[in-house]
């Protein structure tokens, strides 16, 4: 994963959960290649690898406006990653993504492009939506609706804290972000969801 620590917003960042997730922090591409090998998941953050991307973020404060840069920075893929997913608030900005996407990473990975919960990358299965699909023959989009599911299993360890009336919810969030993300090799929506579902209720027998 790479990211980039905003303190001036209220958002949650993923650098403030590594440790409770047993993710380590590299301070560079080699070193997270090197964590990558080791435990199959690393962080970098973004001053380590693109430091110059980090000091346009912050130009928001002298201009007011911080868009352009975020846009290229979500396409940014230091780990070489054959999936990756996009979530955005404004709307037509889920198209854009997935098109600056086709022309930063054409034939290297596939990636979704959605509206997500509050701007984020997480999909809310609450809504239907046109979700953009860019892979190496172009960009596409599939209009999904709403799946929010009553009877997903919840589990017993949650480490994020999520309050147990947003249990639900958040297993729904879970589920139908990972099935975005594996519809990007599948094309089925459907055959995404169930292998998303599986590898969710194979989570929570282990907790």
């Amino acid at each position: 994963m790479h990211g980039y620590y905003d303190g001036a917003s209220d958002r949650e960042h993923a650098v403030n959960y590594l440790e409770e997730l047993g993710i380590q922090k590299a301070s560079s591409p080699e070193e997270a290649k090197a964590i990558m090998e080791r435990d199959g998941i690393a962080y970098l953050p973004l001053e380590a690898f693109a430091p110059q991307a980090k000091t346009m973020i912050a130009w928001r404060a002298r201009y007011g406006l911080r868009t352009p840069i975020n846009t290229v920075v979500r396409a940014l893929n230091p780990g070489g990653a054959k999936l990756g997913i996009r979530g955005s608030y404004h709307p037509g900005f889920q198209q854009l993504h997935a098109e600056v996407e086709n022309v930063m990473g054409k034939t290297s990975h596939g990636v979704i492009s959605f509206k997500g919960l509050s701007g984020e990358s997480e999909y809310n299965p609450k809504v239907s939506q046109t979700v953009w699909l860019s892979h190496n023959e172009g960009v596409e989009s599939h209009y999904w609706e709403e799946q929010l599911s009553e009877t997903l299993p919840s589990t017993n360890r949650d480490r994020m804290g999520t309050p147990v009336e947003d249990n639900e919810l958040m297993a729904n969030t879970v589920v139908s972000t990972m099935a975005a993300l594996l519809f990007t090799e599948t094309n089925d929506r459907e055959l995404a969801n169930n292998k998303a579902l599986s590898l969710w209720e194979a989570y929570c027998r282990d907790q």
